[in-house]
């Protein structure tokens, strides 16, 4: 039977762990060492190297050698961050005599004073997960360090004081990723029996509907693979065709959320507004992989869409996405109130017209003159803008007022 093993391909080393009569057992390098610096080269006759041998030669060959590229995966490589990693990731600066080295001595005090920012920004996320889990600090049984970096004194410390206990280091943090990918992998193979490991989404994931509005259909923290369902509707009458707009993340609105995808439903049998039942349906395997299907109940037509793993966003994306969000936001906003005016001058306007005409003939001339006035600017003002709608609702006010001034009059 071939063998499954656990691999943490990490940014600095990387690791690989086989499961042996139900035990994680690290299988070395072919130099002996347990964990491989992630770095890969080619030689001027085009040999690659990989791993330590990598490692040593990076300063002479910085052209040819390719490390901490996990934090680029995903992103073009004409993309502004790759291409300022290709002249800063290879050394710290150069003149024509080739790279400069940085020799300095930093002391704990003053290292410790520069990662405290850092450190506290971990804070929040730790005390996130916490609660997602309905548990606190003191229902913790371990709390296992991760990765080479939680060896700085600080960080353990830290560790400390937000688990309330003290970080267990009986596993080595350059390998304790892939041991627990391969205790998965016996897992999922029965050799391990004694233990349950629940895969979760870490996002809310729905659609937009109605008004811009955030529906969710798999709430985050789900045990993955799930598959949720959920029955919508049209908007208009006699619609033949549904735009899902597929979305992940928490806000309640859509455009405070990360787009994955749309498709259309075509196709729709003409019928009023509210009768067509539309199903979507999503989906999420065990790789994480969303698959989401609308299914047109009436006609049998559906259509769906594969969402993968999002690649990373360059720091260009990210502020354009952050401002056409604040754009659509204000554009959202005055919708908004433009709505809720109209729905105010509806109301008041229907109510007002019923008061005049049963009054109409105990005004006197100046009052029924500027009641028509009133209930004329209120039509005129409906396609208008926002500011020509607010006047013509605080025109229509005034006048219901001396309305209802007439009627006490008697």
């Amino acid at each position: 039977m071939s063998k499954v093993v656990g691999i943490d391909l990490g940014t600095t080393n990387s690791c690989i762990v086989v499961m042996e009569g139900g035990t994680p057992q690290v299988i070395p390098n072919q130099e002996g060492a347990r964990t491989t610096p992630s770095i890969v080269a080619c030689t001027s006759k085009g040999e690659p190297l990989v791993g330590q041998i990598a490692k040593r030669q990076a300063l002479t060959n910085p052209q040819n050698t390719v490390y901490s590229v996990k934090r680029l995966i995903g992103r073009h490589f004409n993309s502004p961050e790759v291409q300022n990693a290709q002249k800063v990731l290879p050394f710290i600066s150069a003149n024509q005599s080739g790279p400069k080295h940085l020799n300095t001595v930093l002391t704990r005090t003053k290292f410790e004073q520069m990662i405290e920012p850092l450190l506290e920004r971990t804070r929040k996320p730790c005390e996130d997960v916490l609660k997602d889990a309905g548990l606190t600090a003191a229902d913790l049984d371990d709390v296992i360090p991760v990765g080479g970096q939680t060896r700085t004194p600080k960080v353990l410390e830290t560790i400390q004081n937000i688990s309330l206990k003290e970080p267990n280091r009986s596993v080595n943090p350059d390998e304790v990723v892939s041991i627990g990918a391969a205790i998965q992998t016996g897992i999922m193979q029965g050799e391990v029996t004694d233990l349950v490991l629940l895969d979760v989404t870490p996002h809310t994931l729905g659609i937009e509907t109605k008004d811009g509005t955030f529906t969710s259909l798999i709430d985050r923290n789900a045990n993955i693979p799930t598959k949720k369902g959920r029955v919508f509707t049209t908007g208009t009458n006699n619609q033949n065709k549904v735009e899902v707009h597929v979305l992940q993340g928490e806000g309640t609105m859509a455009h405070e959320n990360t787009s994955l995808g749309r498709f259309m439903v075509t196709d729709v049998a003409p019928a009023p507004k509210g009768v067509p039942q539309i199903e979507v349906i999503f989906g999420i395997d065990v790789n994480g992989i969303v698959q989401v299907t609308a299914l047109d109940q009436a006609t049998g037509r559906q259509q769906n869409i594969t969402v993968r793993a999002a690649s990373g966003l360059t720091q260009s994306e990210v502020e354009k996405a952050r401002t056409e969000s604040d754009q659509q936001l204000q554009v959202e906003e005055g919708r908004k109130e433009r709505d809720r005016i109209i729905g105010q001058l509806q109301g008041l306007t229907q109510s007002t017209r019923k008061t005049f005409e049963l009054l109409s003939a105990k005004l006197t001339e100046e009052e029924r003159s500027s009641a028509t006035q009133a209930l004329t600017k209120v039509d005129q003002a409906r396609e208008g803008s926002l500011d020509e709608l607010q006047a013509a609702l605080s025109i229509l006010e005034t006048t219901a007022e001396a309305l209802g001034q007439a009627m006490l009059r008697g």
